[in-house]
């Protein structure tokens, strides 16, 4: 029988199974590695996209920030420009009340008794005057309280003049009537 050797082909065989092994191992090694590097910039270029958005939604954020600043300025200017407007309204209606009051005072003073100061101060006015009696200033508190537009004449103060001339200079407050003046503003 005739000997044969097959060990050389043997250990050819396993080199080159080694060598392709070797070769697919670096090729699998070199493959997984092209695909955390491409996995990579994936989530790096999902990264910075979302970070571009981030950045168009704060800057919208901020414009919209803005916006309700201006809005709450000009609210504040409205709310102001409503009181005065408001104010003008009740100064433009209390116009011919005033003249109304002037008319009612004119009415009720006498000759020898002088309104001197007429101010007021919300439903309460403050007439300060000379005249030459007490009586004249009573009768000035009686027509003042019998007109529809006057309440409660109260003297506060009387004081005899210094002077020759003989007057008393007197203080008196009256309220207004309530609904006295029903003036149609147009």
């Amino acid at each position: 029988m005739p000997n044969i050797n097959l060990l050389p082909w043997r250990e050819e065989l396993r080199q080159q199974r080694q060598t392709l092994f070797l070769r697919l191992s670096l090729l699998v090694v070199l493959c997984a590695g092209l695909l955390v590097l491409a996995y990579g910039l994936m989530i790096n270029h999902q990264i910075d996209h979302q970070s571009a958005r981030n950045r168009v939604i704060q800057l919208g954020i901020e414009n919209l920030n803005r916006d309700i600043q201006e809005v709450q300025t000009l609210q504040t200017q409205r709310e102001k420009l409503l009181d005065w407007v408001q104010i003008i309204q009740n100064l433009q209606a209390d116009r011919g009340n005033m003249v109304h009051i002037v008319n009612n005072l004119a009415q009720a003073s006498i000759d020898s008794l002088y309104l001197t100061q007429v101010s007021k101060i919300g439903n309460e006015i403050q007439i300060t005057g000379k005249a030459k009696n007490n009586r004249e200033i009573s009768s000035l508190m009686r027509h003042l309280a019998r007109s529809t537009s006057f309440d409660d004449p109260v003297l506060t103060d009387v004081n005899s003049s210094q002077n020759k001339q003989g007057f008393s200079r007197f203080t008196l407050l009256v309220n207004l009537a309530p609904n006295s003046f029903t003036e149609k503003t147009p």
